[in-house]
């Protein structure tokens, strides 16, 4: 929450009462159409959401599901570490390749390491479905990494 000198000065005033959600970081922007699929298929892909107001969260979760997505609730907004990046929810479970994805972010991780910049482009795929017992799991089992230990941020 941002109290309200700091809120004026970063000019944040039309978001007093905004009930926020936090939904979306953990896919890659190729996978959402890719992975998009009618609610009740066996092959829809679940995304975590996180926020503090229930009816936030409902209405985040109606809009993902027209979208063609199934939510898992990973709790509060305080919760919301558990699904970003170099976490086990993050991206590459999405992904068709796994292990591209992977060096990809090591490599990425290198070049922010050494000052330079990646000379690989980030791997594209059609994805594959992560259902949400398995997007459960991983958010369950998802270890804490500090933003400050993460190389990237």
């Amino acid at each position: 929450m941002v109290c309200g000198p700091v809120r004026e000065a970063l000019g944040l005033r039309s978001l007093v009462g905004a009930k926020l959600v936090k939904a979306f970081n953990n896919i890659s922007d190729h996978h959402i159409p890719s992975l998009g699929r009618p609610a009740g298929a066996a092959d829809r892909t679940a995304l975590p959401i996180a926020g503090d107001d229930a009816q936030a969260k409902a209405s985040a979760a109606d809009l993902i599901g027209r979208l063609g997505f199934d939510t898992v609730d990973a709790g509060s907004l305080a919760e919301g570490w558990r699904f970003e990046p170099e976490t086990a929810p993050y991206a590459v479970p999405y992904s068709a390749d796994p292990d591209a994805v992977r060096a990809f972010w090591a490599e990425v991780g290198e070049a922010l390491r050494s000052g330079t910049m990646p000379q690989t482009p980030p791997p594209v795929d059609a994805g594959v479905p992560l259902h949400a017992a398995q997007l459960r799991t991983l958010l369950a089992d998802t270890p804490r990494k500090l933003t400050a230990d993460r190389v990237v941020a």
